[in-house]
């Protein structure tokens, strides 16, 4: 129901391994997998801070369905209200699942992004027979 990301910041982004995963995630994308699930993301870094890494998730959240509930940074050294931070941060995590905490913003934006899409998901029916067939299903087309 929930994922959460932990990355350290590299150049002011997400690592390279963590980026080809979500890279290798289109399935994700073309059918909105992650729709009603909810991510979140833990950093930490030797001093740059974590929002540039927190808005791309957040981002990739819209494209994959799912609503970001935050994010927590933490610059080296760790210090102990790091730690509660990203203790909060789960805190947040279990509750938006258990509550199906919703956004209104992100719910706006994912709609729009499955507005969007659509108009792919109808141009590559036929390279993409399986994801056309499943948004006839669910009579998103």
């Amino acid at each position: 129901d929930a994922i959460l990301f932990i990355s350290p910041i590299y150049l002011d982004s997400i690592t390279a391994n963590l980026k080809a995963l979500l890279d290798r995630t289109s399935h994700f994308i073309h059918c909105l997998r992650l729709l009603g699930k909810y991510i979140a993301a833990v950093t930490t870094s030797g001093g740059g801070g974590g929002a540039n890494a927190a808005a791309f998730l957040k981002g990739y959240g819209v494209v994959v369905g799912a609503q970001f509930v935050g994010a927590a940074h933490a610059p080296m050294p760790l210090k102990e209200g790091d730690f509660n931070a990203a203790r909060q941060l789960g805190n947040e995590l279990v509750a938006a699942v258990k509550e199906k905490k919703e956004w209104p913003e992100q719910i706006a934006a994912i709609e729009n992004w499955r507005q969007h899409f659509a108009h792919s998901i109808e141009f590559c029916k036929d390279r993409w027979p399986y994801e056309y067939r499943y948004w006839q299903e669910r009579q998103w087309l």
